[in-house]
């Protein structure tokens, strides 16, 4: 047990001395920033498409991952059907510049912590902060889309093997 006091007690003092609470802080602010405008992004796109079975499966999926009281306003963001393109442009560039400032905050973690030089002039780490964002995005896809459309596999997964699908099956 003491040597678990020990340990956390270091960890802590390392987290202060490369100022990994400032890090967290500048990411965890970069990805609030990032939801919404992402919410009406891809909101606005998918209303767009015209599929009212997948835009009502994506509306339903943030409504279970957003917290409890926030249902009023994102609902009323999600749901209104038509936003102006001059709109969708800023906030799709708005939404890049946020969500790469999250992994500017990463590269700045990784630094502290490893004790690093910044080697990277500012534009050269913004434009590789951008190229993270769109190499995630394509996991992110994957796992939103299992995640919207979970209800729905499973059905499908459950039908073609001819029974409820559990963890015993």
């Amino acid at each position: 047990m003491f040597r678990l006091a020990r340990y956390l007690r270091i960890a802590f003092w390392r987290a202060f001395q490369h100022d990994a609470f400032a890090v967290a802080k500048g990411a965890a602010y970069s990805a609030i920033l990032t939801l919404f405008p992402t919410l009406l992004v891809v909101a606005s796109t998918l209303a767009s498409v015209g599929n009212r079975a997948v835009f009502r499966e994506f509306t339903r999926a943030v409504m279970r991952v957003l917290p409890e009281g926030t249902g009023g306003p994102v609902r009323s963001l999600i749901e209104k059907s038509h936003h102006p393109i001059g709109i969708l442009i800023p906030t799709t560039l708005l939404t890049l510049w946020t969500a790469s400032g999250i992994f500017i905050s990463w590269m700045e973690g990784f630094r502290n912590a490893y004790r690093m030089p910044k080697v990277w002039r500012l534009v050269h780490e913004r434009l590789i902060a951008f190229l993270l964002v769109f190499l995630t995005f394509v996991p992110m896809l994957f796992a939103t889309t299992l995640m919207a459309f979970g209800n729905q596999i499973e059905t499908w997964l459950a039908f073609q093997a001819g029974h409820d699908i559990g963890p015993t099956s």
